[in-house]
């Protein structure tokens, strides 16, 4: 492990890869002597007039970032053979706050202003500026790279391997993997809220426009009357003017003309407001229509950018099918050999890369005195090896590096490594690939180096790797997973006569003599399932075993007959103690059979024994009120268990109200406290997974994980239905559900990333389901 805390993985040099019995492939390690045998002799045939100076063991790390679904990872290499990325930069903008907005807009104004608000706001989306994405390793290389992760592998980097660097580190790594995640979350939730913005604008717009119509044309309607009755008053006023002016009546002649003039001058006057009125209508309208239709086009744009962007950095993960991708961030590290060779003082290095063992090979014959039985394990890996080897060609810091190495770790001169490549030779000849020969010639050539034993740092566990020990056994582990690739943790297998269980990658790691083997795995909601397989030869082995899932009723039922067979157990080894304890009394705790039992039975119930019973020796009574017998308290606990059953129907959850009902029928006389205090002390021993306290004070009791019920298989089936979108309303009446039972099977999903939670004033809670969103 590297001092950052991410575990290594050190693929073997070689493997051969073979189908057994039941179908099952297995990748086994060649054995290493062979291998470095191998690898000296194709070494030796290749020199060509020069000498072969040294060979040295490195590895080219390759961080890999778990990405936010499963089996999908970011590789970086520090090195710099893979090519530049240059995608644009993202904002990171919620548009929460514009949806709001949106919901309260009262006036054209306020839309309009909102509506350029959001044209910034979308601009800004994408800057112009990239964001480089230097030594992350994509397409099918990163596939052919992740094919390692099948491979045998060791804990830890050899003492004397030199590990690759460059310019990118861990740190760098990380950063940049985080960068795509944070990008394509960001273009996850700005694809949500657009089109929900703009489901939001458009008929806020509608509305606004008609209301703004309405109290316009209401003013327009009252000019237009104004302006009828001013002409109506005109007219009576001209005829009057001229009758008073004919009878010569100058004076009220004159009044009336003044008041003439005035009256005409205020029908201009709301002729020119009622002209203006409409025209800034009209105008106002227009410029709404024209920045709704130019937000239209900009969010268009805008998705199609974010669609594009998705793609580019969707193209920087890998999705691997592989059944050992690692469960946490790790290193994988790829091994090659140096060869160096000189000529006239000029140094030339070639790259050996990880091999495969070639199936069918043909023997030595009269014009051979070797034949090469490994080739490289892929094309990604040969492509990978040229640019290594035009890099030690071109780079002189890199090939001073592996000169001073070298002086210090030359595989030649290892006391160790020279023994396997002796003993490799013998195996070569063994095989008929390498004339006898051979072995006199490679012995006589590694006496020409000088001889140096391995490091004082080198581990005990290194050197039975180096084969040093003859034992005829297999270094073996099994990777259980289940049909979707993910680790099947805790997964029980019997092997042998003994028990193993997988850890938190879902391996199992054994070492087993070679012969045929029977294999029985059993996991908790799964099938079970067996393997017959027949190891024949020495060398790290790996086995993918596939589990299936059991249907939702199967699993239900698996869960609820362990907790009947927890407490039976639990009810057996308290009887068999407190029969002792009322013959033995207190010295229990030294009778080494009856406090194994003790042990047993105070993990069951979660405590820590040995300071449990610390305890007990110093104070008095602990036993006692530990094996205290109570038939109506046992009982009562049985008949929890047995109304457990019904929860089926609602998910594994009922209200504890319900539950005291249920109790009252099974002819139970009891009241809420004592049910409760039941309740949580089994919940303390793992009898029912707990006593939960809602929001509104409503006690619910989950007697199952609901990922163990099909809850979650139902919303996503209903989900489907409607387009990836739910609100707990829809489930509620699509599925008749509580609120409870709706939103425990919402929280696991959101919790596994299935389901996207958004919060709206306008719309409420919504649920996304982008697996199962529709391309429009």
């Amino acid at each position: 492990m590297d001092k950052k805390g991410v575990p290594y993985i050190c693929p073997v040099n070689a493997i051969r890869t073979f189908e057994v019995v039941d179908g099952l492939l297995m990748e086994q390690a060649v054995p290493e002597e062979y291998t470095l045998a191998t690898y000296l002799m194709r070494a030796l045939d290749a020199r060509n007039g020069r000498d072969l100076e040294f060979m040295i063991k490195c590895y080219l790390p390759i961080l890999i970032v778990k990405g936010p679904s499963q089996n999908q990872v970011v590789l970086v290499e520090p090195i710099g053979f893979s090519s530049l990325r240059r995608i644009p930069h993202l904002s990171e903008l919620n548009f929460s706050s514009l949806v709001k907005r949106a919901s309260d807009v009262a006036s054209l104004l306020q839309l309009s202003k909102l509506m350029e608000d959001c044209i910034r706001a979308i601009d800004c989306i994408t800057t112009g500026v990239t964001d480089d994405f230097p030594g992350v390793v994509t397409g099918t290389l990163a596939v052919g790279i992740l094919e390692f992760l099948g491979w045998p592998s060791y804990e830890r980097p050899e003492d004397y391997s030199l590990t690759l660097t460059g310019v990118f580190d861990q740190e760098a790594g990380h950063s940049m993997a985080s960068s795509v995640f944070a990008a394509l979350d960001i273009i996850e939730q700005v694809e949500g809220q657009l089109p929900l913005l703009m489901s939001e604008l458009v008929p806020v717009s509608k509305e606004l426009m008609n209301i703004e119509e309405s109290a316009q044309s209401q003013m327009v309607s009252r000019l237009r009357d104004r302006l009828d009755a001013l002409s109506e008053t005109i007219l009576d006023l001209e005829a009057r003017f001229e009758k008073l002016r004919a009878s010569g009546r100058v004076t009220e002649a004159g009044d009336v003309e003044k008041n003439l003039h005035l009256r005409r001058a205020a029908l201009e006057r709301d002729k020119t407001r009622l002209e203006s009125i409409t025209s800034k209508i009209q105008n106002f309208e227009s410029a709404i229509e024209a920045q709704s239709a130019n937000l239209g086009v900009v969010v268009e744009s805008a998705l199609s950018s974010l669609e594009q962007t998705r793609l580019s950095l969707e193209d920087l993960l890998t999705h691997s099918d592989a059944s050992s991708t690692p469960v946490h961030d790790s290193f994988l590290l790829l091994p090659f050999i140096i060869c160096g060779f000189t000529k006239k003082g000029r140094l030339s290095l070639t790259m050996i890369p990880p091999s495969r063992h070639q199936k069918e090979t043909k023997g030595v014959g009269l014009r051979s005195e070797f034949i090469d039985t490994l080739e490289v394990a892929s094309h990604s890996v040969q492509y990978i090896t040229n640019w290594l080897t035009e890099l030690l060609e071109d780079d002189l810091t890199f090939r001073t590096s592996v000169r001073e190495f070298s002086e210090r770790m030359n595989m030649l001169s290892i006391k160790p490594i020279r023994d396997l490549f002796a003993k490799g030779a013998r195996t070569l000849v063994a095989e008929g690939v390498l004339r006898e020969s051979g072995i006199d010639d490679m012995l006589s050539f590694l006496k020409g180096f000088p001889e140096l034993s391995l490091p004082p740092t080198a581990s005990p566990s290194f050197r039975a790797m180096l084969g040093i020990s003859g034992e005829s056994v297999c270094n073996l582990q099994f990777h259980i997973r289940d049909t979707d690739g993910r680790a099947v943790v805790g997964a029980k297998m019997q092997l042998d006569g003994s028990e193993f269980r997988s850890d938190a990658a879902g391996v199992i790691k054994a070492k087993i003599p070679l012969g045929i083997h029977l294999v029985l795995l059993a996991a908790q909601g799964f099938k079970d399932r067996s393997a017959e397989f027949n190891l024949q030869s020495e060398g790290d082995v790996v086995i993918r075993l596939i589990l299936e899932l059991l249907p939702p009723e199967e699993r239900l039922d698996q869960a609820l007959d362990r907790l009947l067979q927890r407490s039976q157990h639990i009810s057996r080894i308290r009887e068999k103690l407190r029969d002792a304890f009322e013959t033995q009394g207190p010295t229990l705790l030294s009778i080494p059979a009856y406090r194994t039992a003790l042990h047993e039975l105070l993990e069951e119930l979660g405590y820590e024994p040995e300071s449990w019973i610390a305890k007990a020796m110093k104070k008095k009574g602990m036993v006692r009120r530990l094996l205290k017998r109570d038939d109506r308290i046992d009982g009562l606990r049985r008949d929890i268990l047995r109304v457990a059953d019904e929860s089926r129907e609602s998910g594994g959850l009922m209200l504890f109200s319900k539950l005291l009902v249920r109790m009252d029928d099974l002819g139970w006389s009891t009241d809420h406290a004592e049910i409760e205090r039941v309740l949580k002390e089994m919940s303390r021993e793992g009898l029912v997974q707990e006593l939960m306290t809602l929001e509104s004070g409503t006690l619910l009791v989950r007697f199952i994980p609901v990922e163990l019920t099909n809850d979650p298989q139902r919303i996503l089936g209903l989900a489907d239905e409607r387009d990836g979108r739910l609100t707990i309303e829809d489930i509620a009446v699509g599925l008749g559900w509580t609120e409870e039972r709706i939103e425990q099977a919402l929280k696991l999903l959101v919790d596994k990333g299935v389901a996207k939670l958004q919060k709206s004033y306008s719309t409420g809670t919504v649920y996304w389901f982008p697996g199962l969103r529709r391309k429009k």
